[in-house]
């Protein structure tokens, strides 16, 4: 079974050598590596071309840099439909792989199962551990992939994930809300119960920006990441993936979550619409008090400091 490594990078240039190194060191055989640079503005593609040259034997690498920045979503799968392997296995540009990641995913991947996880170990900007596992509970279904986030920097696909969807939004930035869920729409997911990544945790790290300022990036991302949800089910009923009833469950249990996030994203921007779906929120299924903490959280964060320090 072949397999090929997507490496996503932007503007890593501290991280991206030691991400490449271990990419190269995996001990699958036969191995594809994709590099896809997001437009980076540092010196990350100079290191990228350099290190493209030095691959070892047996495997075999591939470099493509946008000419504008694409995201997260957009990054992923340009460079996923560059790939030829059957197994498309996630990697990031300041991460670092354990060498035997690929080979662990690979054997988990029996028949009917799309998406293949394992648990984290978290590092700081030096390298040193911060935490040996994250422990992270993982999705057994296509309700559970809709709200419990299988880490796309762990994640494994088979490459049916991309070719029986339309290609993701480039204003997705979170992934891995919904590729595991396209994948659980139409098979099964298996998880590996072992770090095989080191998830490095950094100042200018994708999770740390999205989450700063009190979640106003992560209220926008989650908002679209819903949407995208939602259109997929959509997708998966209309092409006969999953059946009629089965999609009308899952856009019900989605759209409480939808509205919530839809409605975040709203007080998060100041945007004009804001009562209009505080309204919608709540008749989606969400209670009053969840959408007021909501509010104070994201619209008034200081307010949201003193309540939380009380």
């Amino acid at each position: 079974m072949r397999a090929s490594v997507v490496l996503l990078t932007y503007n890593q240039e501290r991280f991206v050598a030691e991400a490449i190194t271990a990419a190269f060191a995996q001990t699958y055989r036969p191995l594809e590596i994709v590099i896809s640079d997001d437009a980076s503005s540092d010196g990350t593609w100079p290191i990228i071309e350099r290190l493209a040259a030095q691959a070892p034997r047996g495997v075999a690498v591939s470099i493509n840099r946008n000419s504008e920045r694409a995201g997260i979503g957009g990054n992923f799968q340009i460079a996923a439909q560059l790939t030829h392997g059957e197994l498309i296995v996630a990697a990031a540009g300041d991460d670092v792989a354990r060498p035997d990641r690929v080979a662990r995913l690979v054997e988990l991947f029996a028949p009917g199962v799309f998406v293949v996880g394992s648990q984290l170990r978290i590092i700081d900007d030096d390298g040193t551990v911060i935490t040996e596992s994250t422990a992270l509970p993982w999705p057994r279904c296509a309700r559970d992939a809709i709200n419990t986030i299988l880490r796309g920097a762990a994640a494994a696909y088979r490459r049916e994930v991309f070719d029986l969807f339309p290609p993701m939004s480039r204003a997705v930035m979170y992934e891995d809300y919904v590729l595991p869920l396209r994948a659980a729409l139409i098979g099964r997911i298996a998880f590996c119960n072992q770090a095989l990544v080191d998830y490095r945790v950094h100042a200018n790290g994708f999770s740390n920006l999205c989450l700063g300022s009190y979640g106003k990036g992560h209220a926008k991302n989650m908002a679209t990441a819903r949407q995208a949800q939602a259109a997929d089910i959509k997708h998966a009923a209309a092409k006969g993936l999953i059946a009629a009833d089965t999609a009308e469950e899952l856009l019900e249990y989605l759209r409480p979550l939808s509205g919530m996030a839809a409605f975040e994203a709203a007080v998060a921007y100041k945007r004009l619409r804001t009562l209009p779906l505080a309204v919608a929120a709540r008749r989606a299924g969400n209670n009053w008090r969840d959408i007021a903490r909501a509010t104070i959280r994201l619209g008034a964060p200081w307010l949201w400091r003193v309540y939380r320090g009380a």
